[in-house]
């Protein structure tokens, strides 16, 4: 699978005349709880030259290729990019931070994640990941049921809004960071139990019954959030740094 992400990422680059600075993994994979058949979530960052940003007619600032098997791959472009750091996107903030990378630009990447988190906003982060909790539980309110992938990205997106409350900074990607200062709670051996079982079932698969400790902390985390995020602070930062980094790019 690495040779085909990589062959994907440069025919990409020749067919569609860019070049891909970043390439990393998202999702499951990223975030430490993959299932036996979880996908490839590919994202990249690429530029174009200098004259397709000059042009009056300018190409879409995303790539979605279709999916092949179990390889999920999209890209953003650059300009796109610092406009997302400027509005301080979740989405784009965990892809500057994944622990699985494909391609990486070193200084200009260490520059945008400098960016990103000078952007950040804590408020815009919280509400981020208190939506995503709450989408992701509905189905164990409605039902009594919820995939045990789904009750995954309940926790994570809960202990990321821990993170953003306590710290007012950009949440790690991996579960594993995102536990860590939480790491004498009650529900932790739960958690151990449940990633250990998640590695070896499919994406399909329901969470089994029990587990009430892990459930009292996401009842109490969803109810306490609801009252902490809208108080966090917001950002503050100048737009025309993103501007100056861009021409300093394409060394205009």
């Amino acid at each position: 699978m690495q040779q085909e992400i990589q062959h994907r990422l440069s025919q990409l680059e020749q067919e569609h005349d860019i070049h891909i600075f970043y390439a990393c993994e998202t999702g499951s994979r990223a975030w430490g709880f993959a299932s036996t058949d979880s996908d490839y979530d590919v994202r990249f960052l690429y530029h174009r030259p200098l004259r397709d940003y000059l042009d009056l007619f300018p190409e879409d600032e995303h790539l979605n290729p279709p999916i092949e098997g179990l390889l999920d791959i999209t890209g953003w472009d650059l300009r796109k990019t610092l406009r997302l750091i400027a509005k301080s996107n979740a989405a784009l903030q965990e892809r500057l931070q994944s622990p699985v990378l494909y391609r990486d630009m070193p200084e200009q990447v260490v520059e945008l994640r400098a960016l990103a988190a000078q952007f950040f906003s804590p408020r815009g982060g919280g509400f981020h990941y208190l939506n995503l909790a709450k989408t992701a539980y509905e189905p164990m309110k409605q039902t009594g049921n919820i995939k045990l992938k789904s009750f995954f990205y309940v926790l994570r997106s809960l202990l990321a809004c821990h993170w953003i409350g306590t710290r007012q900074s950009m949440p790690p990607m991996t579960l594993e960071a995102l536990r860590e200062p939480l790491s004498d709670t009650n529900w932790n051996k739960e958690l151990d139990e449940l990633l250990a079982l998640k590695a070896g079932v499919d994406e399909a698969f329901i969470l089994p019954a029990g587990y009430d400790v892990l459930h009292d902390w996401i009842t109490d985390m969803l109810y306490n959030a609801a009252l902490h995020v809208p108080t966090l602070p917001v950002a503050n930062a100048d737009r025309r740094i993103l501007t100056d980094y861009f021409l300093n790019w394409m060394k205009v």
